[in-house]
């Protein structure tokens, strides 16, 4: 379990494998959030008014805990494992083969990040 990470209570979750697409699936049970989230899409070109110091302070204190987290196994992107060749072909398709795309350090992210 990540530790000091700001996140909802988690009550249950389910997962399956759909073998007619290769999909697995997977819902979680949380704890329903009301307070103010980043807007739709999550692109943020200013500050969010309704984003208060608060919540500034907890998220940079939760990416902190989350960096110093080692998940033990290999992070995955629509079940795909996100190797150092993996990023260099995205990377290089979009950019150009002239990026240098070495990773030199590998931490423990949010999904939604990659």
């Amino acid at each position: 379990m990540l530790q000091g990470v700001a996140k909802p209570k988690w009550y249950q979750g389910v997962s399956w494998v759909d073998c007619g697409h290769g999909w697995m699936w997977r819902a979680d049970e949380i704890e329903l959030v009301t307070a103010p989230s980043v807007p739709d899409g999550g692109d943020l070109t200013e500050e969010p008014a309704s984003l208060g110091p608060r919540w500034w302070a907890d998220f940079a204190s939760s990416m902190d805990a989350l960096a110093g987290h080692d998940a033990g196994h290999p992070a995955t992107r629509h079940t795909q494992y996100l190797t150092q060749k993996r990023i260099t072909a995205k990377i290089h398709a979009a950019f150009g083969s002239s990026v240098d795309t070495k990773v030199d350090c590998w931490r423990a992210i949010h999904g939604d990040f990659v």
